[in-house]
């Protein structure tokens, strides 16, 4: 896939997000996680935590009362409006998952990017948002990342029908995606007339990418749903 394409992809992500914050955000605001609650549990207070992609501020949710340095980092205007107004109390800035100019490495104790990195198209493009997340780590930080599993579980068969059929309609229309790369709407076109774009990651392809950038142990869960990426600087 060309960067032209690429760049594409990153719009409809982008604009996808600006047109369903206010009923995505809505969507989220039961509750947090299950998987990762008992690790949100021994964050300790004070904790710098950077939470990439962070919609609405949902993480939020696993994090009360610890008075933490959070700041919730997404690309979209219109995403961040409803974090700030469920979490007036945090710290929210725009910034692009890909480069993360405006951070500073070395400092945080914890980086969360929690079904975000999925939306990141083309291989180099997630491996050097990795490599960056890696940078904004301080020596004892770690990094948990969550991607959809569509390859088994619940999701397996509609999973690799969908992403094979969505990859052979690009390549015959001459718009091409990656291999596991899938397009579609977001509930109802008819309703909202706004497409979406993720890649559905394979574990080894996580583990993969994970060493390239530098880390060496990467701990990989799963459950029906999701990939968990459990990363540590050193």
């Amino acid at each position: 896939m060309d960067l032209k394409r690429e760049e594409e992809l990153k719009k409809i992500v982008k604009d996808n997000y600006q047109a369903i914050a206010e009923d995505f955000s809505a969507s989220r605001d039961g509750g947090m996680w299950p998987e990762i609650q008992d690790l949100l549990d021994s964050v300790p207070a004070g904790a710098k935590v950077l939470d990439l992609g962070c919609g609405s501020g949902r993480l939020l949710l696993g994090l009360k009362e610890k008075n933490l340095d959070y700041l919730g980092i997404d690309n979209s205007q219109e995403m961040l409006a409803q974090a700030k107004a469920r979490h007036p109390e945090n710290k929210f800035q725009v910034d692009d998952l890909e480069t993360l100019d405006s951070l500073p490495s070395d400092y945080f104790d914890y980086v969360f990017c929690l079904a975000a990195w999925h939306h990141l198209p083309g291989s180099a493009r997630r491996l050097k948002s990795l490599k960056r997340m890696k940078e904004l780590l301080n020596s004892e930080g770690r990094l948990v990342i969550s991607v959809w599993n569509l390859w088994d579980g619940k999701n397996r068969q509609a999973g690799k029908v969908k992403s094979i059929f969505s990859w052979l309609i690009s390549f015959f229309s001459g718009t091409p995606l990656d291999f596991g790369d899938r397009i579609f709407s977001w509930k109802s076109a008819a309703a909202y007339g706004s497409r979406r774009y993720y890649h559905a990651f394979r574990e080894n392809e996580l583990k993969r990418l994970a060493r390239s950038a530098g880390f060496s142990s990467p701990e990989i869960k799963k459950d029906p749903y999701n990939y968990w990426l459990f990363l540590k600087k050193s």
